[in-house]
């Protein structure tokens, strides 16, 4: 079964996710979809599981800011730490081989 999943995004990252997907557009020559880039990105994100527990382990008990308005800077700082750990996860797995699926 597809299973349809909904994001809020802001701006800068829907801006950031559709440079994304048509830079994968541009390169690949084909008409892919925004879902066909998530799920390379997830696929990519379950190679790297165990790194990114690691370092997700490293940040350290946080508190959730909140979605009213005037909140922005303590979201953008939430999220930034959160982006930290995550890229050095990435960074820290062993290589992917798409062979391999």
């Amino acid at each position: 079964p597809i299973l349809k999943r909904e994001l809020v995004l802001t701006p800068s990252a829907d801006q950031t996710f559709a440079k994304l997907v048509d830079l994968y557009r541009r390169t690949t020559g084909t008409r892919l979809t925004s879902s066909h880039v998530a799920r390379a990105m997830l696929k990519a994100v379950a190679h790297c599981m165990e790194e990114l527990e690691r370092e997700a382990g490293r940040i350290g008990p946080l508190k959730l800011p909140a979605n009213a308005r005037g909140r922005e800077v303590e979201r953008e700082r939430f999220e930034a730490r959160i982006a930290d750990a995550f890229a050095a996860g990435m960074r820290a797995s062993a290589a992917f081989h798409p062979d391999d699926y």
